[in-house]
């Protein structure tokens, strides 16, 4: 292929700053973890850094501009009117904290297990930005409903950790009195024989077994949520979709959209099979505050 026609990029963390500097892009999604830019007088410097020969020579920058391609998904990137954010791990989803007393301060890296999707639309235009280690890939993607982004997110989860729906019967509880139960649960190490509250709440045995072993050891982690932005005003969805393989099974957790007139949260717990999956990535986008997800705009 032409490098001057190419459209996926992938770069470390330093090439997409440089990126950030040729666009004058002063920041983007906090979850890709990359150095703000602060505008400068003069770019000159850029064409002194060894970078941009390499990115020349992929034809990510063509003379001293970015590929108008690849310029109009990081425009994207700089200014969504929407982003949905999967963070995904192997093992235990530790959000971005990395306990290392080693790291330098105002570390840009995520833990070693985790990676991060993030699809951003503005206008019309879908763009995914995939963080793997230092390695960030840019790209279009195809968006058309809640279902083809439970489907990205299956996939990825898919690629570090392979099991089935577990196998329970799905329940709505109150979200306050689980989160209560859930922390004494948990003081008792997630021990099946003290799990007489969740019983009492409507959880069977079967789930009640699942979901301590998901909580107490996960093989793999995701949590996918969105943003929406009004002017230079952002706002996060009111739920947050959860999903935790243990060794009885993926599990799916989301807090239920809030009824007319209702003063009480409910939280879903069900087997996470792709149709109740994409229904919790409904859940999620149609908690968003500021309208549609689908035709929104920031200004």
């Amino acid at each position: 292929m032409d490098p001057s026609t190419r459209t996926d990029i992938t770069v470390n963390v330093e090439g997409f700053w440089m990126l950030q500097a040729l666009l004058d892009i002063r920041h983007v999604a906090p979850e890709l973890r990359c150095r703000p830019f602060v505008s400068t007088d003069s770019n000159d410097w850029l064409n002194e850094h060894p970078g941009m020969a390499v990115m020349r020579e992929q034809g990510i920058v063509v003379g001293d501009a970015v590929n108008e391609q690849v310029a109009g998904r990081m425009k994207v990137l700089a200014a969504p009117d929407l982003e949905v954010v999967a963070l995904l791990s192997r093992g235990k989803l530790r959000y971005g904290i990395i306990d290392d007393e080693d790291a330098p301060p105002g570390t840009r890296d995520i833990p070693d297990n985790e990676f991060r999707v993030l699809l951003a639309r503005r206008g019309e235009h879908w763009v995914s930005a995939v963080r793997v280690g230092t390695d960030i890939t840019v790209d279009d993607v195809s968006i058309t409903d809640a279902s083809s982004i439970a489907a990205l997110v299956l996939d990825a989860l898919e690629s570090i950790h392979h099991t089935d729906p577990a196998q329970i019967t799905a329940v709505n509880v109150p979200l306050e009195e689980m989160l209560e139960v859930t922390q004494s649960w948990q003081e008792s190490g997630f021990n099946v024989f003290s799990g007489g509250d969740l019983r009492r709440m409507g959880l069977s045995a079967a789930t009640i077994a699942a979901l301590g072993q998901a909580l107490s050891d996960p093989e793999a982690e995701a949590a996918v949520y969105a943003r929406q932005y009004r002017d230079d005003a952002r706002a996060p969805s009111a739920s947050v979709l959860s999903l935790k393989d243990g060794s009885g099974g993926r599990i799916a957790l989301y807090q239920q959209a809030r009824t007319a007139g209702s003063g009480e949260a409910w939280l879903a717990i069900c087997p996470a099979t792709p149709q109740l999956v994409q229904v919790g990535v409904k859940t999620v986008l149609d908690t968003l505050p500021y309208g549609s997800w689908k035709t929104h705009r920031r200004v």
